[in-house]
């Protein structure tokens, strides 16, 4: 009877103790209970419906596996641009990862150790450079390491106005693949009032997303290309040749003139929207835009950008969103694994369609339901084409960058001539980078 006691009083200390730990399980906040997750913070670029969907996608991520919490946290441009990500490295207040609308930061902020190489951690989170487009890949390798994961990429298509085309007896099915045809194309099509003054220009080959870069690679050149600085190669010298003719043949002021009112130039008009502008070079995004936003108002079509050399392939330029693990991070192996889920086929191609970019990932891109839009199906066949370029990478891009954009404004504006132009662009560049200590 005694030993039968015990026992009874025994079980009722455990069923108290029991009640205890339920009790105290019961009282503990829901935030401690996350805790026990590994938090991943990542600094994310916009506010506007981008950042929603990407929100929204981190939300589902966190809801799907109990092992990481992802914080996402709104800094414009991922705080590259405004320099609050180097003073968080320097600090020691790093995000895990951080989301950059470009793709040219590998070089320059991997030289400044704010970025550090992924290679280590690529095969645990199971991503792989051939399941890229390789120029979107290569963009962020930089002296053989990777620095970066594209995320959704943009590419350069020419854009022009069918009903003008068709107004001016040419066949809008057929526009121009070569430099040569796309200046006989805009001579015909440019309009003049009766004094001569401009109010319609076939287009500007320097005008929104026809920049330095894209051209020279147009004309078969490599500004920069294994630690060789090339700025005033014949190549380059011909892009610029070509751009500063259409200010020879229809006049400086004129031309300026003409283009003030555009929304690039500070203007309130869209001028390929209102057909002054015929044809122009922008992103695939930008078809959204003129299908959707101007209320079909607005008769285009897409084409692949001229070429200078027939024989090549027609030139595109690849660049987007991309994702960097700064140095410093706590949880960079954690990070990878959000980054490989986000990239899977599926999810990228959903995010892509959404946006209206291209998915840096081959199976997404050419699984997206954008496929089914023919204008579209041009910006995804261009991505993964041979005549795909991107930034080279070097801790010296943005200084060339904005040297050979000096030189081309100077060359086009009739500064100088587009010789003396690049030959000083060349003098300086080859100055600086030796005075930083040579090339890359």
């Amino acid at each position: 009877m005694l030993t039968l006691l015990r026992a009874k009083t025994l079980l009722q200390k455990a069923e108290f103790l029991l009640g205890l730990v339920l009790a105290a399980s019961l009282l503990t906040p829901v935030g401690q209970v996350l805790e026990a997750k590994t938090t991943v913070t990542v600094w994310y670029p916009w506010n506007d419906f981008d950042g929603e969907l990407f929100v929204a996608r981190t939300k589902e991520f966190n809801q799907l596996q109990s092992e990481v919490e992802i914080k996402p946290v709104f800094v414009e441009g991922g705080g590259i641009p405004n320099g609050k990500l180097s003073i968080a490295v320097a600090t020691g207040k790093v995000p895990d990862l951080v989301l950059y609308w470009g793709s040219e930061q590998a070089g320059s902020l991997g030289a400044a150790k704010v970025l550090q190489p992924i290679d280590r951690w690529l095969k645990e989170a199971q991503i792989d450079s051939t399941d890229y487009f390789p120029a979107a890949w290569m963009a962020n390798v930089y002296q053989d390491k990777v620095y970066g994961i594209p995320e959704m990429l943009n590419v350069n298509l020419l854009f022009y106005n069918n009903r003008s085309f068709d107004e001016a007896g040419l066949d809008s099915t057929k526009p121009p693949s070569t430099i040569t045809e796309i200046d006989e194309v805009s001579y015909k099509i440019t309009k003049f009032s009766a004094d001569r003054q401009l109010t319609r220009m076939g287009w500007v080959p320097w005008s929104w997303q026809g920049h330095e870069f894209f051209w020279s690679w147009a004309f078969s050149a490599n500004i920069y290309q294994h630690s060789k600085l090339s700025v005033n190669s014949p190549q380059v010298l011909a892009a610029l040749r070509w751009q500063a003719n259409y200010m020879n043949r229809y006049g400086l002021a004129n031309v300026e003139n003409f283009l003030s009112g555009d929304a690039e130039n500070g203007g309130n008009v869209d001028y390929f929207a209102d057909g002054r502008l015929v044809m122009r070079i922008d992103g695939e995004w930008k078809i959204r835009f003129y299908l959707q936003e101007t209320q079909g108002k607005v008769s285009f079509a897409v084409a692949p950008a001229p070429t200078a050399d027939p024989s090549r392939p027609r030139p595109s330029w690849v660049f987007g969103n991309t994702w960097y693990v700064p140095s410093g991070a706590k949880h960079p192996a954690e990070a990878l694994k959000f980054v490989a889920w986000f990239n899977q086929p599926e999810l990228s191609r959903d995010v892509a369609d959404k946006v209206w970019n291209v998915s840096p990932v081959i199976k997404a891109a050419q699984s997206q339901k954008l496929l089914n839009d023919h204008q579209f199906r041009v910006a995804i066949q261009q991505v993964g084409s041979p005549g795909a370029g991107t930034n080279f990478t070097s801790k010296y891009l943005t200084r060339i960058q904005q040297e050979v954009h000096d030189a081309f404004w100077n060359g086009i504006h009739q500064k100088d001539t587009p010789e003396n132009v690049l030959n000083k662009a060349q003098q300086a560049l080859e100055a600086f980078i030796a005075s930083q200590g040579g090339p890359d």
